[in-house]
């Protein structure tokens, strides 16, 4: 699936569902639940999200940075009562210790092989 999570300024994550099956025919917003059906905002302005996938490929974990926050949400499921939008379990802080790169105070997380051992990591 194509589709896409974004963030806002004041920290609401919405999904953007593709449906088309070739090119792009995004539905309109919605913003990611919590497993109570809560809306989540993540803690602090500039919310920058990355996906990432679960070891088993039932769905992605989600990481945001933002103004001073570097946040992980585990992946909880799909709801199908809102069309599919991803289900997140509530946000936890991201440590670095010993970390090659620092985040800063805006960090804007990506994934990618960065030490080249064929496993992603996250940037």
């Amino acid at each position: 699936e194509r589709s896409i999570i974004t963030g806002s300024y004041y920290g609401v994550l919405y999904y953007f569902r593709n449906m088309a099956e070739a090119g792009v025919a995004l539905r309109q917003r919605q913003p990611l639940l919590d497993p109570r059906g809560r809306v989540l905002r993540h803690p602090s302005p500039r919310a920058a999200p990355v996906l990432y996938p679960t070891s088993d490929h039932r769905g992605h974990h989600l990481l945001v940075g933002g103004e001073g926050a570097l946040k992980f949400y585990r992946f909880f499921s799909h709801s199908m009562e809102t069309g599919g939008v991803p289900v997140f379990e509530a946000p936890t802080a991201v440590g670095e210790i010993g970390a090659n790169l620092y985040g800063g105070s805006h960090p804007a997380p990506s994934v990618a092989d960065w030490d080249g051992d064929g496993r992603v990591d996250l940037i």
